[in-house]
């Protein structure tokens, strides 16, 4: 082989190497033994048109993205990824998108694995909405790079949700962002710990974004001053733009935001009186009005 021919091969090769394939999920899937998609190690996979990818018992989807390499959860149209029993999902490097170019994603976690390890975790890109609900499992983010970010929306428009039910899961993260609308959703169980704290090296709550706390109450009724840990810098920072942030509407009156002595854990504080305080309180002001009858 001439040298020429021989560039020509090394040149192919590499642009062979650095081009991704794209996989497009428009019906739903289950994975349930070890998946390597087609052109690994720089895969792009779309899962949209209402379809839902579900990894379960022994399932493992792996996906590595380098290059031109992404996954766009809900592409253009709805897509939705669910992680269940002992389903495991490693994304490796490149982009992680939950909503991406119109569509509206949904990754749902009650219980196995996910992994991040490197590149970008965007809840929506440019899409309808995004949202990323774990009730269980183990969710990690691990930032292979300083340029490396996981967000809540890319731009300012981007409506992105994060929700954490109970204390089944375990979040721990490299980095956490609001670049866009963004709310985190936090529903208290009847557990013992009743909500899982994310876990994050970093926290930044953007200013010229909405950035929206909303508090849900599964089955479980807080006492009145009770206490819990929402988000917790692990990192050596701290919650220095925790004034950016705001309670839902229904939440104002019935939940106080603060952070911790150390301002390292944002934390809400119930601030209504239990029911059975509520209805002792009410025999007394039905007393009140009986007696002045009385009198008069």
């Amino acid at each position: 082989m001439s040298l020429a021919g021989a560039v020509a091969v090394a040149l192919a090769m590499v642009s062979t190497a650095s081009a991704a394939t794209t996989t497009t999920w428009t019906t739903d899937q289950t994975i349930n033994s070890p998946t390597t998609l087609p052109g690994e190690p720089d895969v792009q996979l779309r899962i949209s048109a209402g379809a839902t990818a579900t990894v379960t018992n022994g399932g493992t989807l792996t996906l590595t993205m380098v290059g031109t390499g992404a996954t766009g959860i809900g592409y253009s149209t709805a897509g939705t990824l669910a992680i269940e029993g002992t389903g495991q999902v490693v994304a490796n490097l490149g982009m992680f998108y939950v909503g991406q170019n119109g569509g509206t994603g949904l990754l749902q976690m009650t219980s196995g694995s996910f992994a991040k390890n490197g590149g970008y975790f965007v809840v929506n890109r440019g899409s309808v909405s995004g949202t990323l609900d774990i009730s269980g499992g183990t969710f990690t983010y691990t930032k292979a790079s300083s340029n490396d970010y996981f967000a809540l929306g890319f731009g300012a428009n981007d409506v992105a949700k994060m929700k954490v039910t109970g204390s089944a899961a375990t979040i721990t993260l490299d980095d956490l962002q609001t670049k866009g609308n963004s709310t985190l959703e936090f529903v208290l169980d009847n557990s013992t710990n009743h909500i899982t704290t994310i876990n994050s090296k970093s926290v930044v709550f953007t200013a010229s974004t909405a950035n929206v706390i909303d508090m849900g109450l599964l089955g479980f009724t807080p006492t009145q001053g009770q206490v819990f840990n929402l988000v917790t810098v692990t990192g050596t920072g701290t919650l220095s733009t925790f004034a950016n942030l705001a309670l839902a509407g229904d939440d104002v009156g019935v939940w106080q935001l603060g952070t911790s002595t150390d301002n390292k854990t944002l934390t809400a504080t119930y601030l209504v009186p239990e029911p059975a305080t509520m209805g002792l309180l009410g025999l007394g002001l039905v007393g009140m009005v009986l007696r002045r009858r009385r009198s008069r």
